[in-house]
């Protein structure tokens, strides 16, 4: 649906003048090159780090439990062996749960600083369009924009203001 709407756009826009000029960004681009993108991902990186590698040894120790379990099997008496399975089920389910967390909050943060470049990138967009009279933006990804010519991407100059700003995080 929305689609359909940026082309009805679009035709509208064409219809109304002989020519239009169209320009393109390609937000990914712009998030991944920019500086603020970049500070955003090593913050995001640094912040869980720790938590990922708490995650990980967590892992092993259920490899380790795991092999444990399979090298006394033979030697342990039915409920001791009952018992360990046990414990390794609850262990799981610990490391299952501190890893669905650490997913939550990583995807929250991750949407946060996003959602403030992304503030910074549309005022950009609205400043540029204004500037130089541009008629249409669009956003530059394969199901709205098939193809643009390099001439009508303006990724590089919306980057290069974002990198003259300074976003708080």
């Amino acid at each position: 649906m929305k689609n359909l709407f940026v082309i009805l756009f679009a035709l509208v826009i064409f219809a109304n003048n002989s020519f239009a000029e169209v320009y393109v960004v390609d937000l990914k681009k712009a998030i991944n090159d920019s500086s603020a993108g970049k500070e955003a991902k090593d913050q995001l990186e640094e912040k869980f780090r720790k938590k990922k590698e708490a995650l990980e040894k967590g892992r092993e120790g259920l490899v380790s439990m795991q092999e444990d379990i399979k090298k006394q099997s033979s030697m342990l008496s039915e409920d001791a062996l009952e018992s360990k399975i046990t414990s390794l089920r609850v262990k799981e389910k610990e490391i299952a749960r501190s890893f669905q967390d650490y997913q939550e909050e990583f995807t929250k943060e991750n949407g946060s600083k996003i959602s403030k470049i992304m503030e910074k990138i549309y005022e950009i967009i609205d400043d540029i369009a204004k500037e130089k009279n541009y008629p249409l933006i669009l956003e530059k990804n394969e199901r709205i924009v098939l193809y643009a010519d390099s001439k009508s991407d303006i990724t590089d100059e919306v980057v290069s203001k974002l990198n003259k700003e300074k976003i708080s995080f």
